[in-house]
């Protein structure tokens, strides 16, 4: 089904009782999903990205084995109702003018949620289309206990709830230029991601994220990592047209095998990596206060 010009699905995909995915993505031409799919007992994955619909029915959230919902791209989107409980996965890209507010308190089974408005033409570099104009309302977004992987971008935004509580979480990206301080984190992060985060001047001590593996910086105003020296588990560290003067703390990364730094014009040198023996990718490269002898 995906691609086609179906309008609406047919009244009697109620009666398929042993249906367990949906494929509609890219159909710009859907208007409508119908209270019909109450009778989809069995639906575990519903693809509806790209597409034109307005909402979604109530009855959705009775649809208790499913599992992935994908309303990625869907900019006509306005409402979104209770979603079932047994959602695993929920990605949504949306027109913040339109949809207000998403209420995902209940989904307590969710291990990967990604939130974004998706406006490709005014997308800055780097950001891989995301942006957002307006902020919505978050609601629950600390209930969501057992997720994963969470990605948001969240312009207008100048805190975010605290994330402490998610002690699952793994995987951290967040693009928010107008965020002025990080919640507070999870032991349990291997992997954080903050692009375009122009408002954020410093970073707090990460000394507690011991098992922090991948650090991403891109498009950022930080100017310094506290604590860097104390993240024992790193592996890979990527920064690039960031503001950061100085990288404290780097040569003690005895993990380190992957180090990238690229346009950061502000950074005024790199401490002696030589004691970093297991370092074996270093890309350093447009960075005007970085001699060659330092890149190599």
């Amino acid at each position: 089904m995906d691609g086609s010009f179906i309008r609406k699905f047919p009244r009697f995909i109620g009666m398929l009782r042993k249906l367990e995915e949906i494929h509609a993505s890219r159909c710009r031409s859907l208007e409508k999903i119908p209270e019909e799919f109450l009778g989809l007992f069995r639906l575990r994955n519903l693809v509806l990205s790209d597409s034109n619909i307005p909402s979604l029915p109530g009855s959705i959230s009775s649809l208790s084995h499913l599992q992935n919902l994908d309303l990625y791209g869907c900019d006509n989107l306005h409402e979104v109702p209770l979603l079932p409980t047994s959602l695993a996965t929920l990605r949504l890209t949306y027109d913040s003018s339109k949809l207000k507010s998403l209420d995902i308190s209940n989904l307590t089974n969710l291990k990967e949620l990604s939130l974004a408005n998706y406006l490709e033409d005014e997308a800055s570099p780097g950001t891989d289309g995301y942006l957002m104009v307006e902020p919505i309302s978050l609601l629950g977004i600390g209930k969501v206990t057992k997720v994963e992987t969470l990605k948001l971008c969240l312009p207008g935004f100048t805190k975010l709830p605290e994330m402490d509580a998610l002690k699952q979480l793994r995987k951290l990206d967040l693009q928010c230029p107008d965020l002025q301080h990080l919640p507070r984190l999870p032991k349990s992060l291997k992997k954080l991601t903050l692009r375009d985060c122009k408002s954020l001047k410093t970073l707090p001590e990460l000394k507690y994220l011991k098992s922090l593996s991948g650090l991403e910086l891109l498009l950022c105003s930080v100017m310094e990592i506290e604590g860097l020296q104390n993240l024992s588990s790193l592996v890979a560290l990527l920064i690039s047209h960031c503001e950061l003067v100085k990288l404290d703390g780097l040569e003690c990364l005895t993990s380190l095998r992957t180090l990238t730094i690229s346009y950061c014009d502000s950074l005024q040198g790199l401490p002696d990596l030589s004691n970093l023996k297991k370092l074996r990718t270093r890309h350093i490269q447009h960075c005007k206060n970085i001699t060659q002898k330092d890149s190599l």
